[in-house]
């Protein structure tokens, strides 16, 4: 059976709409580990912290999918294809966190509504991190993104239509 998604509201950036496991309902504390490694690869990204940002990766063979069809089969590549947003000042990031899901305290998904906006648009997707633990540390080994939702009215009223799903069961 699909869980349906108990949403908040859409406009309060990083309030979470949902937070869980799978397979191991004892370990809240696997679930808070990897939802404040998933708020430090964000915070890298919105700091422009390359280093600290590609050193969330497990290692050579993570994998980036841009929304924009760009893909990176390894760190390294994915690195060299985001690099030019280290190095514009003037975009501003903004998260929206809808499910972070634990499985056994081995690997975990991430998935959040990312917003960007600079003086010459503003692109709205869908953000999926897929990370492992890695030596006692949670690594993204794959970073995918769905878009870019150009309408961001339509996305928000498809939030607000799984919210009054929600609700109503």
């Amino acid at each position: 059976m699909r869980e349906k998604l108990a949403l908040v509201d859409p406009d309060v950036t990083g309030a979470a709409f949902t937070a869980g496991h799978a397979g191991d309902a004892g370990c809240e504390r696997c679930v808070a580990e990897l939802t404040e490694a998933g708020d430090d690869f964000v915070g890298a990204f919105a700091k422009r912290d390359y280093e600290r940002f590609i050193g969330h990766f497990i290692g050579p063979n993570a994998t980036g999918l841009g929304a924009d069809g760009t893909v990176g089969m390894n760190r390294d590549a994915w690195g060299r294809i985001l690099r030019e947003y280290f190095e514009e000042p003037t975009w501003t990031l903004t998260v929206t966190p809808i499910k972070t899901v634990v499985q056994q305290c081995v690997s975990g998904q991430i998935l959040e509504v990312v917003r960007f906006d600079s003086a010459e648009m503003t692109i709205t997707f869908v953000h999926a991190t897929c990370w492992l633990r890695d030596h006692g540390t949670w690594k993204v080994v794959l970073q995918t993104e769905a878009g870019p939702l150009q309408d961001t009215q339509a996305l928000l009223d498809r939030v607000a239509e799984q919210r009054a799903e929600a609700v109503g069961s």
